[in-house]
């Protein structure tokens, strides 16, 4: 039988079909990135790390912060404390929580009331909500707002800015704390009207009980760039509030209030309550135990009678008669038995009256804790 000569070689292919493995000489290899691809893992440069600590808004030199960052969640607690300081100074309603327990919430608040005596408009009632047993946020309220509030705000600052005028370049911290300790107590008087417990009450209304007075202190301080606490507790068995002061890196306690018995014309400046010991403090003023650790208070470097040469623990004639002079005013303070100094000084009085060239027709005196003010005439 025959073939068929037409059909072509079934090995034979087209020279023109292209082979099935060949690659386009510019595509690129599928596992090769692109070169302006970053890699998965690298981050962004401006990314901050996770692990970076949260930085307060607050002054950090105040003792209520501090106190809170020594938590284990005190960063948690230091951004609420800012959050809550920002509503108070907007007047906002609220203020929001974050990872805090119900039991720090009191601390938190009284925490952000110790540092701020700034903010007057605070009404002392608050509240908070919760979600699942976890604080959310702080309801707030204020004692004023609106146009009343911005004037009032206005007449403190200027207040303070007065006060502070009174300070100048070069001073230390203990010439700035007794400039300001004199200030506050020409300025106020102790009564229980207006906004009394306030540092606007002291500053700009004029009158205020211990509270005021303490709060209208550490504000001044604080604005001076020297630390300052308010301290709770009771003096001679009544309620009562005065400050710890730091002077040139030391801790004294300060009593602004009693430096300024009722009464006091200004023709007296007392100095009975500045720059105490602890020990000092203590033998009329009891600390209530509060949130923040109260600074142990040892030195006696800015303490008023030291400074002046004028603290003694007990009567010496010749001492005393030296101190005399005619400004017909002696202070000085007794370390000892106070009744016991004066005693002395009763039957001794006109001899060293003659002795140091003074005429006099007679004398007083005014004892104020363990500071004795003598006058004579």
């Amino acid at each position: 039988p025959g073939t068929r000569p037409t059909e072509p070689n079934p090995t034979q292919s087209k020279p023109t079909e292209p082979k099935p493995t060949g690659l386009k000489p510019t595509e690129p290899k599928p596992t090769e990135p692109k070169p302006t691809e970053p890699k998965p893992t690298q981050p962004k440069p401006t990314e901050p790390k996770p692990t970076e600590p949260y930085v307060p808004v607050g002054n950090v030199k105040m003792a209520g912060l501090q106190h809170l960052l020594t938590y284990p969640n005190g960063e948690a607690l230091a951004r609420a404390y800012d959050a809550l300081a920002d509503a108070v100074e907007n007047s906002r309603s609220s203020a929001p929580l974050e990872n805090i327990t119900g039991d720090q919430v009191q601390l938190l608040m009284a925490c952000y009331l110790h540092d701020h005596p700034q903010h007057f408009w605070i009404a002392s009632g608050y509240s908070w909500n919760t979600l699942n047993g976890i604080p959310t946020d702080l309801c707030l309220s204020y004692t004023m707002g609106g146009s009343q509030l911005q004037q009032a705000r206005q007449d403190l600052e200027a207040a303070v800015q007065s006060m502070l005028s009174l300070l100048h370049a070069g001073m230390s911290d203990y010439e700035k704390a007794l400039t300001l300790h004199d200030a506050l107590i020409a300025r106020c008087t102790y009564l229980q009207t207006g906004d009394c417990y306030t540092a606007y009450g002291a500053l700009v209304q004029g009158t205020a009980v211990c509270q005021g007075y303490a709060e209208a202190y550490q504000l001044l301080l604080t604005r001076a760039d020297i630390s300052c606490m308010v301290v709770s507790g009771t003096g001679n068995g009544e309620p009562h509030a005065w400050n710890a002061v730091n002077m040139d890196g030391k801790w004294y306690y300060t009593d602004v209030t009693w430096d300024d018995p009722v009464g006091n014309t200004g023709a007296v400046h007392y100095y009975g309550y500045f720059g105490l010991t602890k020990a000092m403090m203590e033998q009329d003023h009891i600390t209530v135990p509060d949130y923040i650790p109260l600074p142990e208070a040892t030195s006696l470097d800015g303490n008023y009678y030291v400074r002046i040469g004028h603290l003694v623990p007990n009567f010496d004639k010749a001492q005393v008669t030296g101190w005399l002079d005619i400004s017909r005013d002696l202070q000085i303070y007794v370390t000892g038995d106070v009744d016991a100094f004066l005693n002395a000084f009763n039957d001794n009085v006109w001899d060293m009256l003659r002795a140091a060239g003074l005429p006099a027709t007679g004398y007083s005196y005014y004892t104020h804790g363990h500071e004795i003010v003598i006058h004579w005439n």
